[in-house]
């Protein structure tokens, strides 16, 4: 008798920790826009938190630009000097008039010192001769994290729309009357990550109740105190 009650304590136990408190949960979603520069006002759409997966704590809202620069140079029969600097870079996500992510400027986006500076410096072409040239890729990211009151319009049915822009801008100097052209690829995403507390999980909420019903009869039927 004692080993078959020990054995039903132990599953109780195990039902109990089963139907405890709920543990955090993550769901994660993410959008892409991909193109030339200048982009603006491209649209990029994330689902809200549906609440019926729980109570939403906290949502982190994460922009990540890459940006690749290039520029040519048409051929000439004089000889030329080129020098190319990249002035800034600029990226920012918007919904409605209160939430924005912002990577712009040199600060944020200097990986190394070829990206936001000469990225080409007094570089001579002999006649005759084209000139391509190009600047490291480069990603960059910014977050923003919200919680309480603030998250009450990503939660609901339906989609939030952000608007994204992106923008690159040079300064190059050719001299022989060559003409030059610069193309920059940009690369933009939203990723957001909610976190949450799931309900508590209805079939474990009656094994528990169950269980603790037959503890109950089974210190009646065994004459306990």
């Amino acid at each position: 008798m004692k080993e078959r009650l020990t054995a039903f304590l132990a599953c109780l136990a195990v039902v109990a920790l089963w139907a405890g408190p709920s543990r955090a949960a993550l769901v994660v979603l993410s959008d892409l826009k991909s193109g030339l520069t200048p982009i603006e006002n491209h649209a990029l759409s994330l689902a809200r938190f549906d609440p019926a997966l729980g109570t939403l704590q906290k949502a982190t809202f994460t922009l990540i630009g890459t940006v690749n620069s290039s520029l040519t140079v048409s051929t000439s029969q004089n000889p030329s000097r080129v020098t190319w600097e990249k002035l800034d870079y600029e990226s920012i996500l918007g919904a409605g008039n209160r939430y924005f992510i912002d990577i712009s400027g040199p600060s944020s986006l200097r990986a190394d010192d070829a990206f936001v500076g000469k990225a080409v410096d007094n570089v001579t072409l002999a006649a005759g001769q084209a000139g391509f040239f190009t600047t490291p890729g480069l990603s960059a990211f910014s977050e923003l994290v919200l919680t309480g009151s603030d998250l009450a319009p990503f939660m609901g049915s339906g989609s939030v729309q952000f608007l994204l822009n992106a923008n690159s801008f040079d300064s190059v100097s050719v001299t022989g009357g060559r003409s030059f052209s610069i193309a920059t690829s940009y690369e933009g995403s939203v990723r957001v990550a909610y976190d949450y507390a799931p309900v508590p999980i209805p079939g474990a909420a009656w094994l528990l109740g169950s269980g603790v019903a037959g503890l109950a009869g089974l210190r009646r039927k065994l004459g306990w105190s």
